[in-house]
């Protein structure tokens, strides 16, 4: 679940065309469509097994853009995470 409804709706108002981001994002298939940390990054959420990634990126930027922001999208995978190394 990416529903957040206490701070979301406030910092959403600093971000010129957020809810069209976000609406462009869910239409192109994104689970779901978030601020990253305090803005003005937005980020999305997509299985890349049912979802193409990059098309989302794609649409999302379009959103920005077709309100006069621009912007850059990229399509990343998640980093492996932290290893435990230990040295014998």
């Amino acid at each position: 679940c990416m529903i957040d409804r206490l701070v979301e709706p406030h910092r959403a108002k600093m971000i010129t065309g957020y809810e069209e981001v976000k609406r462009r994002g869910l239409q192109a298939g994104a689970s779901g469509v978030a601020i990253s940390g305090a803005g003005p990054t937005m980020i999305a959420v997509v299985n890349d097994e049912k979802v193409d990634a990059e098309y989302v990126a794609k649409a999302m930027a379009e959103g920005f853009e077709s309100v006069g922001v621009d912007a850059e999208a990229y399509a990343v995978k998640p980093a492996k995470g932290a290893e435990v190394l230990t040295s014998e």
